[in-house]
């Protein structure tokens, strides 16, 4: 029988998010494998997907950008590192950091960047120069989702710097022939925005009754709650990655993943749903002005298509159509591109500084 640990050690994961994040859900649930975990967040309630893991946690109550809420937030710090005694602390992102890394003085200190203000301000490697290297000299370790975000950071901190890329946890999925049927469904699953794909959405649906969308995660303007309404939509809510992906590789056809290249957050993207196309076999349907769209041709994983054709709803769909049986992704990438791989460097980054691991991940 297994023999459960002891756990001495108690990590601080702070975030302004409620835990239903994909990735956060993945990190919390490795980390509380070795360590107690409390939960810091911006929220009404606990996401379901983390609270078993978690040894406590506290939520403050707001929108996850509002000033008012970050500063309930920093409260939150301020309590929890007087009431508890606290061995490391793990913050999302760069501009959290900025907001609260004060209240973390004297602590062993994790920053995970995975949509940073940095490239969104388009400032990469030594531009804003003395902000980063307060956020970054402050912290022991951080975390990039691919190289081409480590080489973005400044040089300096890329030697303390671990990529841990968004990949899913291994699944086994059963191989349906979803190609045999007429109609085309494609997935469009995590944040829903005009310009992240609502809008490439719509125009298909206008001109394709035979287009079928499964929409999953966080309608989050007024153009994709509509939607999510339209006969065409079928919407599934929030769901945890596991139960998205063994949808995917059961019903769907493509998944849908766009993303505009006004900053170059966005340009080099790195996106989940890369991994779970590869995981769930199922081709995505990208823009061909983002870095990834790259490795998404040379690997056949799907379709880069230009601003033209994502404008033109008629046209894309009928590109759909005709290409649906041109993909075969390779299996074995799915075992490369697996979370398990990673699970031991994110545990060391946690543990004393003499067993964290070595070099650049």
């Amino acid at each position: 029988p297994h023999q459960r640990i002891k756990k001495t050690h108690t990590v601080l994961y702070i975030s302004n998010n409620d835990g239903s994040d994909t990735r956060i859900s993945k990190e919390i649930r490795t980390i509380s494998k070795k360590y107690n975990i409390i939960f810091l967040g911006i929220g009404s309630e606990i996401s379901p997907f983390i609270s078993k893991h978690l040894m406590g946690y506290r939520l403050a109550r707001g929108r996850h950008n509002s000033p008012l809420a970050i500063l309930k937030l920093l409260a939150n710090v301020i309590f929890i590192r007087l009431t508890h005694k606290i061995h490391s602390a793990h913050i999302i992102n760069e501009q959290l950091m900025t907001a609260i890394y004060p209240s973390l003085i004297g602590m062993h200190i994790v920053l995970d960047i995975f949509d940073s203000i940095f490239l969104k301000l388009n400032a990469p490697n030594n531009k804003m120069f003395i902000w980063k290297a307060i956020i970054y000299g402050t912290s022991n370790s951080i975390i990039v989702t691919d190289g081409f975000r480590l080489k973005l950071i400044p040089h300096f901190a890329q030697k303390k710097a671990y990529v841990i890329p968004n990949v899913p946890l291994k699944q086994k999925f059963e191989s349906y022939n979803k190609n045999t049927r007429e109609s085309i469904v494609i997935a469009y699953f995590g944040t829903l925005r005009e310009d992240r794909g609502t809008s490439v959405a719509q125009r298909l649906l206008s001109h394709h009754p035979d287009i079928i969308l499964l929409c999953a995660g966080w309608a989050t303007d007024e153009q994709s709650i509509e939607l999510i309404k339209h006969p065409q939509v079928r919407w599934l809510g929030a769901i945890p990655q596991d139960e998205a992906n063994s949808i995917i590789a059961r019903e769907a056809n493509y998944i849908l993943a766009i993303y505009p290249t006004s900053n170059l957050n966005n340009y080099y993207a790195s996106p989940n749903k890369l991994y779970d196309a590869i995981h769930t076999r199922t081709p995505l349907i990208c823009s061909d002005n983002i870095k990834v769209s790259d490795f998404i041709v040379d690997n056949n994983l799907g379709i880069a298509v230009g601003n033209e054709i994502l404008n033109d709803g008629l046209a894309l769909g009928i590109i759909l159509k005709k290409c649906k049986n041109d993909f075969n992704i390779d299996a074995g990438m799915a075992e490369q591109y697996s979370w398990e791989n990673f699970e031991k460097t994110l545990e060391d980054l946690h543990a004393r500084p003499t067993a964290r691991p070595q070099g650049q991940g």
